[in-house]
C-alpha cells in the first residue's frame, strides 16, 4: 500500500539536463481553448524550451503526451494562462504569456486537424498544436517577474513587469499604459509581486524586507514625474516638488517574501473578504487587505513555494507549500492538516489541477528537472494478505521445519541456473560495427563508425533503445546518446558515430583508442537487457605520419619468433597513402605534439620504438600487438629485451602527484576567497540599507578588489584541471607500458588470464577524476593487499585507502614506489605465479 505520508506519482516526464526559475515557470490550463475545457501543462526553462504536455493515461510520460515544444532560444522567466484580451462573441479566449528578460510575449495555442480545430480530447493522427504570436511588448530594463489582473477595475486582465532594478510596465496585450520606477530607498533587489483586485493595489516586499502596498491609481498618478529612476536624470529641486510615491501600508516580514497569494483563506475574516497570504522562507503570515496582521505561523523547514486551491463543496480553501525536504504541507486555516514527501528533489512550483478526469491531483516542477502529477493517499492492496487458519506447533517442531526450509535453499541456490529469459534476451540484439570509407567532408583527425544494431529474434521485437557511446579523452563522440523507438524481427538498425580529436600541443595524451559502446533495451514481457561491444578506432584519429625524426631518448625493443620481416606498409594500412610511411619506417606525430618513431629489423619479424619521452611509446606498442596478432595470428609470441620503465613512471607519479598538491592549495585559496565575496556582498547590502555613501563606497572598492581575485583564482583551478589531466595521461601511459613490458616478461609463469586482467587494471589511471582520492591512493592500497606476505601465493591482507581531506599533502609516495618495486621482482622472479586462490 505505501506510506500515507509520501506524494503517489500520477503522471511524470523528467528533465534533468534543463534549469528552471522559481518565479512561475508552470502553469496549468486550458491553453489551447480547447471546447472540453480541459487544463493542459505548460512550463518553461532557463534555456527557452516550452513544453506544452498533456497526460494521457497513468504512469510515465509518452511520446503522445508532448502537444508541442518550441525552442525560444532566450530563457524563459515566467508563464500564465489568462484572457488578456476582451471577451468577443465566443467568449473569453486564453492566451499564453511569456516573459522573457527583455520582452513579454502573447502567444495564442491552437490544436487543429486537417485544416480545422479539434473537438474531442482524444489525440489522433494527423492533428497538431501550433503556437501563434498576437501580441509582443519590448521591455526596456532586464525583467524579473510579472503579475497580472483587471487594473483600475477593467473588463479584461492586464499585466505589470517587474525589472531588476524596480521599474513598473503596465502592458494591455501590445500597449504600454505607463512605466513606474519603485522608490529608491525602498528598493535594491526585486522580489514577490501580486495584484489586489478587491482593493486595486499592488503588494510586493523591498529590500528592507518589508511588506509594502502601491495604489494602482497613485501608481498611474502624472504627480510622480517621468518614468527614469528618481535622482538619475532629474534634479534634486525636480524631485522633491514632484513628491515622493508613498505605499498605503506597510509591515515588517523580517524575512524575504518567497510568494504572495490573495485568496479567502482565514476563518476569522467575513464570508466576502479575502485574505494576503505571505510565506516567507521560516514564516506563514495572514493579513487583512488594510495591512493588519491577523496570525503568523512558524514553519520548521525552509519553505520554496506556495499554491492555493478550493476545497470541494464547502467554498474553503486550502494552502499548499513545498519545502526544500522534499514535503509539500497543506494547511487549512492555521492549522497544518497534512505532510506528505515527494518521491525525489524538492519542489520550486506547486499548482492544483483537474487532469485525466481526476479533480485535485497537484502538478508540481522540482529541482530535478521532473514535471509530476501528483496524489495524497495511498496505492490500494492488490494481494491482501489472507489470515491462516494453523494449530500452534511446539519448539522442536517449528526448528526442524526451520532447517528443512534452510536445505531446501541451499540445495535450490546451488543448483539454480540463471534465468533463460534473462540470458536469452541478450543474445536477440546483436552489435557489430565498421570504419566507414571514402566519405567526404572529414577534416585531418575525424572518423565516421556505422553501429550495425541486428535483432535476431523470429518473433520478439525490441523496444526503447538506447545508445551510450564511451570514450577517452582527447578522443571525443559528437553525440554521445542515441535512441531508438523499436526493432522489428529480423530487422536492424544502423547509427552513424562521430568521432574526432582535436589537435593540441598542450592537450592530453592519447592512452587509449577503445570505445566502449553500451545499448540499453526492452524486450517483450517487460524484460530489460543490455548488450556492448568494444569499438576499437583507427590510429589515424590521434596520430598522422610524418617525415623522420630523430627522437631516440627512450627505445623499446619487440621481437617475435618469425625470420621474415614485414612491411609497415601492411601492418598499419590506414597510414599507407602516406608518402612518410616505408616498409621499414614510420615516423608518427600525436595531436598532442609527441613524436615516436618505430624501426624494422631487416633480419627478422624484429621492431625498436622511439619517442621523446616514455609515454608517447605506449600508445604505439599497444597498436603495434594488436596489429601483430591481426597479421600473423594468434600463434605470434611477443618478447622483449628492454628493461621496465620504472623510473619514466616515478618522474611521472611525482609530477601528476606536484600538480594535484597545487590544485588542492588554489581549491582552499578559492574557497577562501568565494566566502570573503559572499561576506562583502552581504555586508554591501547592509550598508546600503542604512543609507551610509562613505562605507558604501569603500566596501565597494573592496568588493572590486575581491571579484579580482575571485577570477585569478578560478582562472588558476581552471589551469591546474588541465595540467591534472595530462599528467594523468602521462602516469597511465607509462604505467600501462610497464604493464605490458611486465606481462611479457612474466609470460611464462603468470598464464592466468584472471591475473593478466588484475594487473593491467591496477596499472591502468583514469584521466578524470573529481574526488580527492587518485589513481595513486587506489594503487597503493591494491598492492597493499596483493603483497600482503611473501609466500608464492600473496594473500589479501586488509589496507585501508586514506581518506582524509589533505590526501594530496600527505600521501607517501615512497611506499607506492617500494610496493611497485617489490610486485616487478616478485614476479620477474617466478615467486608470484597467481594472485588468486
Amino acid at each position: 500500500m505505501g506510506s500515507l505520508f509520501k506524494l503517489r506519482d500520477y503522471w511524470y516526464a523528467r528533465y534533468g539536463g534543463e534549469e528552471f526559475t522559481n518565479t512561475g515557470p508552470l502553469v496549468t490550463g486550458n491553453v489551447d481553448n480547447h471546447p472540453s475545457g480541459g487544463s493542459k501543462i505548460v512550463f518553461g526553462s532557463f534555456s527557452g524550451i516550452l513544453r506544452i504536455m498533456r497526460p494521457s493515461r497513468k504512469g510515465a510520460a509518452l511520446p503522445e503526451d508532448m502537444l508541442l515544444e518550441k525552442d525560444f532560444g532566450e530563457p524563459i522567466l515566467q508563464l500564465a494562462c489568462r484572457s488578456f484580451e476582451p471577451a468577443g462573441k465566443g467568449g473569453k479566449i486564453n492566451l499564453l504569456a511569456i516573459l522573457f528578460p527583455k520582452r513579454l510575449a502573447l502567444f495564442r495555442v491552437k490544436e487543429e486537424a486537417n485544416g480545422g480545430t479539434c473537438k474531442t480530447e482524444a489525440t489522433a493522427l494527423g492533428t497538431f498544436h501550433s503556437i501563434n504570436l498576437c501580441y509582443e511588448t519590448p521591455l526596456e530594463h532586464l525583467s524579473y517577474n510579472f503579475t497580472y489582473g483587471t487594473f483600475g477595475r477593467a473588463s479584461h486582465e492586464m499585466i505589470c513587469v517587474q525589472s531588476m532594478d524596480g521599474q513598473l510596465t503596465v502592458i494591455d496585450r501590445n500597449t504600454v499604459l505607463f512605466r513606474r520606477f519603485l522608490p529608491i530607498n525602498d528598493f535594491l533587489l526585486p522580489a514577490c509581486l501580486t495584484y489586489c483586485p478587491s482593493r486595486d493595489y499592488f503588494i510586493t516586499c523591498n529590500s528592507a524586507k518589508k511588506l509594502m502596498s502601491y495604489t494602482f491609481c497613485s501608481l498611474a498618478s502624472e504627480r510622480w514625474g517621468s518614468d527614469t529612476r528618481e535622482g538619475e536624470f532629474n534634479t534634486g529641486e525636480a524631485t522633491k516638488n514632484e513628491g515622493v510615491l508613498k505605499p498605503v501600508w506597510t509591515f515588517a516580514l523580517s524575512e524575504d517574501a518567497v510568494a504572495i497569494e490573495v485568496f479567502p483563506f482565514s476563518c476569522q475574516s467575513g464570508e466576502d473578504e479575502v485574505n494576503i497570504v505571505v510565506l516567507t522562507h521560516h514564516a506563514l503570515f495572514v493579513f487583512k487587505l488594510n495591512g493588519q496582521l491577523l496570525y503568523t505561523r512558524r514553519l520548521d523547514v525552509m519553505a520554496l513555494c506556495l499554491c492555493f486551491y478550493e476545497v470541494p463543496d464547502t467554498g474553503a480553501f486550502n494552502l499548499l507549500v513545498g519545502t526544500v525536504t522534499g514535503s509539500v504541507l497543506v494547511f487549512s486555516h492555521s492549522a497544518l492538516e497534512w505532510s506528505a514527501k515527494m518521491s525525489e528533489g524538492a519542489p520550486i512550483c506547486l499548482q492544483v489541477a483537474e487532469l485525466l478526469g481526476v479533480k485535485g491531483l497537484i502538478v508540481s516542477l522540482n529541482t530535478e528537472g521532473a514535471v509530476t502529477v501528483n496524489y495524497l493517499g495511498t496505492d490500494p492492496e492488490e494481494k491482501p494478505n489472507q489470515p491462516l487458519e494453523c494449530k500452534e506447533s511446539g519448539y522442536a517442531e517449528a526448528l526442524a521445519e526451520l532447517r528443512q526450509v534452510h536445505r531446501s535453499i541451499k540445495e535450490i541456490a546451488t543448483s539454480q541456473q540463471p534465468s533463460t529469459e534473462k540470458e536469452a534476451s541478450k543474445s536477440i540484439v546483436n552489435l557489430s560495427w565498421e570504419i566507414a570509407k571514402n566519405i567526404g567532408g572529414l577534416s585531418e583527425y575525424e572518423t565516421i563508425i556505422f553501429l550495425t544494431l541486428r535483432n535476431n529474434s523470429r518473433s520478439v521485437s525490441v523496444s526503447n533503445l538506447i545508445i551510450i557511446v564511451q570514450v577517452t579523452e582527447p578522443i571525443e563522440v559528437v553525440t554521445s546518446r542515441y535512441a531508438i523507438k523499436s526493432i522489428d524481427p529480423r530487422c536492424g538498425a544502423r547509427v552513424r558515430l562521430h568521432f574526432k580529436s582535436l589537435s593540441n600541443e598542450e592537450g592530453t595524451m592519447p592512452t587509449s583508442l577503445d570505445s566502449r559502446v553500451v545499448v540499453l533495451f526492452s524486450v517483450s514481457g517487460g524484460i530489460e537487457s543490455s548488450v556492448s561491444t568494444v569499438i576499437h578506432l583507427p590510429l589515424a584519429l590521434v596520430a598522422k605520419p610524418i617525415a623522420f625524426v630523430d627522437v631516440s631518448k627512450f627505445t623499446l625493443q619487440i621481437d617475435t619468433q618469425k625470420t621474415k620481416p614485414p612491411s609497415l606498409l601492411d601492418i598499419f594500412p590506414e597510414m599507407a597513402r602516406s608518402v612518410h610511411i616505408s616498409e621499414n619506417l614510420l615516423a608518427i606525430r600525436y595531436v598532442s605534439g609527441e613524436i615516436a618513431v618505430i624501426f624494422v629489423s631487416r633480419n627478422g619479424a624484429k621492431f625498436r620504438l622511439l619517442a621523446a619521452t616514455t609515454q608517447a611509446l605506449w600508445l604505439l606498442v599497444c597498436e603495434l600487438q594488436g596489429k601483430l596478432l591481426q597479421f600473423y595470428g594468434a600463434d605470434i609470441q611477443i618478447s622483449t629485451p628492454s628493461p621496465l620503465p620504472v623510473e619514466s613512471l616515478f618522474n611521472a607519479i611525482d609530477k601528476h602527484m606536484e600538480v594535484r598538491r597545487e590544485l588542492y592549495v588554489a581549491n582552499t585559496n578559492l574557497a577562501k576567497v568565494s566566502r570573503a565575496f559572499v561576506a562583502l556582498q552581504r555586508r554591501l547590502l547592509i550598508i546600503v540599507r542604512t543609507v551610509e555613501l562613505m562605507k558604501v563606497d569603500v566596501t565597494k572598492s573592496l568588493l572590486e578588489e575581491c571579484y579580482i581575485n575571485l577570477q585569478r583564482c578560478i582562472s588558476t583551478v581552471c589551469e591546474l584541471l588541465s595540467r591534472r589531466k595530462r599528467a594523468a595521461a602521462a602516469v597511465c601511459c607509462c604505467s600501462r607500458l610497464l604493464a605490458f613490458i611486465l606481462l611479457t616478461k612474466c609470460g611464462g609463469t603468470l598464464t592466468n588470464p584472471e591475473d593478466v586482467k588484475l594487473i593491467e587494471s591496477v596499472f591502468t589511471c583514469p584521466i578524470n577524476t573529481d574526488g580527492e582520492i587518485d589513481w595513486e591512493e587506489a594503487t597503493d592500497a591494491a598492492l597493499g593487499r596483493l603483497l600482503g606476505d611473501n609466500r608464492g601465493d600473496c594473500a589479501l591482507v586488509t589496507t585501508e585507502v586514506p581518506s582524509s581531506s589533505n590526501i594530496s599533502l600527505d600521501f607517501n609516495l615512497d611506499r607506492l614506489k617500494l610496493r611497485i618495486n617489490h610486485l616487478c621482482d616478485k614476479l620477474l622472479s617466478g615467486a608470484v605465479t597467481t594472485f588468486l586462490k
